[in-house]
């Protein structure tokens, strides 16, 4: 059947070009491109306007979620009022080894805001050829002081040119190093040749060691001189965001684009250098990542990276709590029981395998307190048709309840058992995803 509006049919409406050119644009809009931004649909309300305001924030997500289409538009926006800019793909230095990766972030970091300096910053408004093609806007405000523009661009160029003598200097070495060690070993066989085999081969793997460990000092002797100068120029690379956010009148901005592509282990460091340039000055940082696949900060000492709540925030879409009212109510109160039924299980625990005479009044009472909360809980998993205890996303009570129900499910299996079905389905279904099985350590407490 065909069904016809007018003289069309719709048959011919759906084959005609301009169907077919949406369907490219839309096809060509499922990845993240500097065209993409001029079809940049927000996920939620609020979104893209929170991802502008002046705060550092690590934006999570999976895959083709979204994360980068969101830091593309930011990229355009915050370009056309003039506030200086760097998006920095992570995806480039994949496999780097520190300090090499964060010397390159830092190069790449200078040279985009200096690429934004040379164009962005001084183009007049009217230049359309610029604004409207890679933006579809033009800005409102007018260019920057091109005389004072031009010097901290060439104070940018500076940098990146001490940077990059940095970067390769160790290669430089390495390969001086060896050229070197060739020749002395081309020089001992010659020298060698008439000495039975057995004595020249022991003669041969002791000179070939002897260059191994020179290589290797050379090598730890770059990377600690590429550390010191990291840290002695944090100064100067603070002091020039702070001459260039007094320029621009207003923020500056470093987008750091998928964060987990470069190495687990050298994240929190990367984070941690470039928040340090950051504190203090009007410029923020914005992260996107995976989160099971990320490590921002390290408890270490001086602890280190950008710790979420006191150094970064994340997105109100990826946020495992709600920021105020009913919804958050609810989330605190479930993990106020859930942690109170981990703390007597833990007392319970102890009780069994630190006293030599258990205290009966206690044991009972613990286990009654166990049962009431289990109780509670399973009543009202029980009424909750959605996937998780308030909606199809993972939150905070959720965790928080499958740990709880982990750890009471191992260390006292005769009270949570076959009487707790919706609980059971809850713990099963948190402990099914990715960041449950990377992170599990089974209980094994001392026997009481």
């Amino acid at each position: 059947m065909v069904v016809r509006t007018g003289n069309l049919s719709l048959m011919s409406v759906l084959e005609g070009t301009k169907v077919e050119n949406l369907s490219r644009i839309v096809e060509e809009s499922t990845r993240s491109t500097k065209e993409g931004v001029k079809y940049f649909i927000e996920p939620a309300p609020g979104t893209l306007a929170r991802a502008k305001n002046k705060r550092h924030h690590i934006i999570f997500g999976r895959r083709g979620s979204g994360k980068s289409s969101l830091l593309a538009k930011v990229t355009a926006d915050l370009t056309i009022n003039r506030s200086p800019i760097a998006y920095v793909d992570l995806e480039e230095f994949k496999g780097h080894s520190y300090p090499d990766v964060l010397l390159s972030v830092l190069i790449k970091t200078l040279n985009e805001f200096k690429i934004w300096m040379d164009t962005a910053a001084i183009h007049p408004s009217n230049r359309t050829s610029f604004w409207k093609k890679l933006f579809g806007a033009s800005p409102s405000k007018k260019g920057f002081s091109r005389s004072k523009t031009a010097e901290i661009s060439s104070e940018l160029g500076a940098m990146i040119g001490e940077l990059n003598a940095v970067l390769f200097a160790a290669d430089d070495a390495k390969v001086q190093t060896l050229r070197k060690g060739e020749v002395g070993s081309e020089l001992q066989t010659a020298l060698t040749a008439s000495v039975k085999a057995p004595v020249a081969s022991v003669e041969g793997s002791r000179k070939a060691t002897e260059k191994d460990t020179q290589l290797s000092q050379t090598q730890q002797e770059y990377t600690s001189r590429k550390i010191e100068v990291l840290h002695r120029n944090i100064m100067r690379y603070k002091a020039l965001f702070q001459q260039m956010t007094e320029l621009a009148d207003g923020p500056a901005f470093l987008l750091l684009d998928d964060l987990y592509h470069i190495r687990k282990s050298d994240q929190a460091e990367v984070l941690d250098y470039m928040h340090r340039i950051a504190k203090g000055l009007n410029l923020w940082i914005k992260v996107g990542t995976i989160r099971h696949r990320s490590r921002w900060y390290t408890y270490s000492d001086p602890p280190r990276g950008m710790k979420l709540g006191d150094d970064a925030e994340v997105g109100p879409e990826k946020a495992m709590i709600a920021r105020s009212g009913a919804e958050r109510r609810r989330h605190l109160r479930i993990t106020a029981l859930a942690t109170g039924l981990a703390d007597k299980a833990v007392s319970l625990v102890y009780e069994r395998v630190l006293r030599k005479e258990q205290l009966k009044l206690w044991v009972e009472r613990c286990e009654a307190q166990i049962s009431g909360v289990l109780a509670v809980l399973e009543q009202e998993r029980g009424a909750v048709a959605s996937l998780y205890w308030l909606g199809d996303r993972i939150g905070h009570a959720d965790v928080a309840v499958a740990c709880a129900l982990r750890f009471t499910g191992e260390a006292h299996p005769h009270l949570f058992d076959a009487r707790y079905p919706a609980l059971q389905a809850h713990a099963t279904r948190c402990e099914a995803l990715p960041p449950f099985q990377e992170i599990v350590q089974p209980l094994a407490p001392p026997k009481g």
